[in-house]
């Protein structure tokens, strides 16, 4: 691991659950989502979460690029799970008592190919400054 990311749900302006900064995983997940697919690794970490309270969730669409997640939650289509970084001034951040998510990144490398210069440099300077939010 190289770094920690904190995820959080995020929701549009416009959204009804806007106005709620804090709010339980029951009543969240009443309101559609937008989320990456099953298949990845972020996705997964919610439905873990989700199905340990013995709930699911209720997903209007998927897509596997943090740029669209991001801009159908800020157009009000659904609640996302997102990087933390990616809160913007037309996203809300909520507050879901017991529901801390976060994902570990890292970096993967083929054992037999040797990395350039400029790859040992960007690995170097993860670990050595690791990202922060």
């Amino acid at each position: 691991m190289i770094w920690d990311d904190p995820l959080m749900i995020m929701v549009g302006r416009d959204h009804p659950l806007a106005g709620r900064r804090q709010l339980d995983l029951k009543q969240l997940l009443e309101h559609p989502a937008v989320l990456p697919s099953s298949n990845t690794y972020t996705r997964g970490i919610l439905e873990r979460a989700v199905g340990e309270a013995g709930l699911r969730l209720n997903i209007s669409m998927e897509t596997n690029y943090l740029e669209t997640l991001r801009m159908l939650a800020e157009a009000g289509l659904g609640w996302s799970l997102l990087p933390a970084t990616q809160l913007t001034s037309q996203l809300v951040g909520l507050r879901v008592p017991g529901l801390k998510l976060s994902r570990q990144l890292g970096v993967v490398t083929h054992e037999k190919r040797s990395l350039s210069n400029a790859a040992q440099a960007m690995m170097a300077s993860c670990q050595t400054h690791p990202h922060r939010t």
